[in-house]
């Protein structure tokens, strides 16, 4: 049962254990047994990798890849839609844009901080309560 290895990757991972902190990691990547959380994913993969776990090196490099591939495939459309409707200018607006996005994300960080603790603490809850719970 996924949600039995997710729960047992967490408590590896809280003690440390490099293979136990990728395959949670993966199961936040993908929402196996926890719900989908891609900056947790990424958190507990890039911890397993500074660990020295291989494959979570391997793992980090393919984000990281994908991720600039992402990047340049959008920089590319919005080059080439701004071709086609003839605005060849430079825009006034990127740094404006740029600030407005450094603050949005900082907001966000935030929020995302709040919400890791609040469930980190749901977790550690269930945890307890699971292991009071006596097996049937």
């Amino acid at each position: 049962n996924i949600e039995k290895a997710a729960y047992y990757y967490f408590r590896a991972a809280e003690i440390g254990d490099l293979v136990g902190l990728h395959n949670l990691g993966l199961c936040f990547a993908y929402g196996r047994g926890v719900p989908k959380n891609n900056s947790k994913a990424f958190e507990m993969l890039k911890k397993s990798a500074e660990g020295g776990f291989a494959p979570a090196k391997q793992t980090i490099k393919e984000i990281e890849i994908e991720g600039w591939l992402s990047i340049l495939r959008f920089a590319a459309s919005l080059r080439s839609t701004s071709e086609s409707i003839g605005n060849t200018e430079p825009s006034n607006y990127g740094e404006e844009n740029r600030a407005m996005q450094r603050k949005i994300d900082a907001e966000n960080d935030e929020n995302k901080k709040r919400a890791e603790r609040e469930e980190y603490n749901k977790k550690l809850d269930e945890q307890w309560k699971r292991l009071l719970t006596p097996n049937r």
